[in-house]
Parts: C-alpha cells; structure tokens; sequence
C-alpha cells in the first residue's frame, strides 16, 4: 500500500526548467533534501488508503497548524521503500485525531544521510510529469473544507484549533 508524506512542494522548483548552472553533473541542489523535513532520522508517513483517509489527514495535520495553509503529500510507493532500504514501524501520529493516529500512521526509521540523498536523487531524476504525478496537493479553501468536515464528523475537536482558524472557518461569527 503506498504511503503520504507532507513535503514543502517549493522546494522542488517545478515551474522552471531546473536548470542549475553551478551543479556539478549527477548532483541536485540541496533545498529537496530539507522538504522531507526528517527529524531524529526519521520521516512521518500516512497509509495511503482512499480518498476519504487522505482528506482526513489532510484535516487532523491542518488541525495543528496556527493558519490554514497549503498540503502537499508525496506517494512513496512500496517498491521505493524497499529500493532505498527504508525501514517502515508503526508509530502514533500526533494529530488530534487519535483513531487516524493509531491506524494509519507509521514513521520511515533509520533514515541515513546516504539512504535519503539516493532517494531524493531517485525522485529529482525522474521524468518531472511523473514526479509531479506522485504529489498530492491542497489548496488552503480545501485544507479549510476538510477541517470543517472532520469538526462535523467528530474526528477533530473545534476547541483545539487556533483562534486563526476558527476566524476563517467562521467569518461571521464572534
């Protein structure tokens, strides 16, 4: 089953030609390898079940920020987490909403600096239509209508979003 993982899109540069006088030939910039935002040599990842699954990350990550901003997740596909030697554990997310925390969050452990230069190398080398294919993206009026979704269906709590939120979510209300 494929995995989500948010990543900071802009660091792609997927509206120029990707043109790097500078680069050395085989290598990449550095700023891709800071998307993935790996932290204690590991990276957060989301099984990436259906639709439904993915608009209620989408609300539970969003849940925690202090504005509502633009997602975007990459699909790691299974046969990459076994090319890059990507060890895949079972680990509770840290979103509000807890049942989505315990069944579909894992964490990718043991990320070394080799594994994932070699994995970012694999994505930045790749035709850049099917890199582009392997984003999901959302902008702020959806993060804002899947975070409406998950307070009416009870996945998150309206008391525990920042009062930024609450102001855009509810523009007529005080």
């Amino acid at each position: 089953m494929p995995l989500l993982h948010m990543i900071k899109i802009n660091k792609w540069y997927l509206c120029s030609d990707r043109t790097f006088d500078w680069l050395s030939k085989g290598d990449i910039p550095s700023d891709p390898l800071y998307s993935f935002g790996i932290n204690g040599n590991s990276m957060s990842v989301w099984y990436y079940e259906n639709q439904e699954i993915t608009h209620r990350i989408v609300a539970a990550l969003a849940s925690n920020k202090q504005d509502i901003q633009e997602i975007n997740f990459l699909i790691i596909e299974e046969n990459e987490l076994k090319e890059h030697e990507f060890k895949i554990v079972h680990a509770n997310g840290s979103t509000p909403d807890n049942e989505l925390n315990l069944n579909f969050h894992h964490n990718i452990t043991d990320i070394s600096a080799h594994k994932i230069l070699n994995y970012v190398k694999h994505l930045w080398n790749m035709d850049q239509q099917k890199f582009i294919d392997k984003i999901i993206r959302f902008q702020p009026k959806d993060v804002m209508n899947h975070i409406k979704q998950g307070i009416t269906n009870g996945w998150i709590k309206e008391r525990i979003l920042s009062e930024k939120i609450k102001r855009k979510l509810y523009p007529n209300h005080e």
